[in-house]
C-alpha cells in the first residue's frame, strides 16, 4: 500500500497511523507537555500577584532564537496552506493567535503580564514574544500574497476577563473574539465579494 497507492508519505507515517502502540506513546507524550503550559483542564487560572519570574536578557534573547529552525518549516506550511486555497479557487483567510500574556496589565487584577511566572522558565513576555514570531511569520506571508488577515492577536484585549488561561476564552472572550472576526470578515467580504449579502443567502449556502 504505501509503494503502490502513495497512501503514506513514509514509514514513519505508517506506522503511525496504523500502529495503536505508537499512538498511545505519542498521546502520552502530548499530554506530558501539555501539563508543562498547565494546559490540560478548563480551570479558570487567574493572574496572581507575586507570581512572577523574571528573565535575564542573556536568556531571553537565546529562547527567541531557538525558534529560527522551527519558524522556517511554519512558513514554508503557511505558504503551502496559502497555495492549496489559491490553487482549487478557495478565498482563505488568516487569523492570528492572541494570548493574555504580553507588555500590558491585566485590568481585573492589577497583574503585570509581562512578568507573570508561565512556568520555572517561561513568563509571559517570553510567551508573548516567541507565540509572536509566528504571528509575524502569517502576517509576512499574507502581505507577500495579498491574502485577507484578521490580526486577532493586535485586537484582543489583554485581559483576565477574556481568559481561562493563556490562549483559551471564557464565555465573554468567546463574545469578544466573534465580535471582532465578524466585523473584520464582514469588511473582507464586502471587499472581496461586492455582491454578497449573508442574509439573502440560503441557509444551506450560510453554514
Amino acid at each position: 500500500k504505501l509503494n503502490a497507492s502513495d497512501a503514506y508519505p513514509d514509514l514513519k507515517h505508517f506506522l503511525y497511523n496504523n500502529s495503536e502502540i505508537l499512538n498511545l506513546a505519542v498521546n502520552l507524550a502530548r499530554g506530558w507537555r501539555a501539563q508543562r503550559f498547565n494546559n490540560t483542564t478548563q480551570e479558570l487560572r487567574t493572574p496572581e500577584k507575586n507570581n512572577e519570574l523574571f528573565i535575564p536578557d542573556s536568556v531571553f534573547n537565546a529562547k527567541l532564537r531557538s525558534q529560527q529552525t522551527f519558524l522556517i518549516h511554519y512558513r514554508k506550511r503557511i505558504e503551502q496552506l496559502i497555495d492549496t486555497c489559491i490553487s482549487h479557487h478557495i478565498q482563505p483567510v488568516f487569523i492570528t493567535q492572541p494570548c493574555l500574556s504580553g507588555r500590558a496589565t491585566d485590568s481585573v487584577t492589577n497583574v503585570d503580564l509581562s512578568t507573570l511566572k508561565i512556568d520555572d522558565h517561561m513568563n509571559g513576555l517570553l510567551y508573548w514574544e516567541i507565540l509572536e514570531l509566528y504571528n509575524e511569520q502569517v502576517r509576512k506571508r499574507c502581505t507577500d500574497k495579498n491574502i485577507p488577515l484578521i490580526d486577532l492577536a493586535s485586537l484582543m484585549p489583554k485581559n483576565s476577563l477574556y481568559y481561562y488561561d493563556q490562549t483559551h476564552y471564557t464565555n465573554e472572550g468567546a463574545q469578544q473574539v466573534a465580535a471582532i472576526i465578524a466585523a473584520k470578515l464582514t469588511n473582507i467580504l464586502n471587499e472581496k465579494f461586492p455582491g454578497y449579502r449573508l442574509g439573502h443567502l440560503p441557509l444551506a449556502s450560510r453554514l
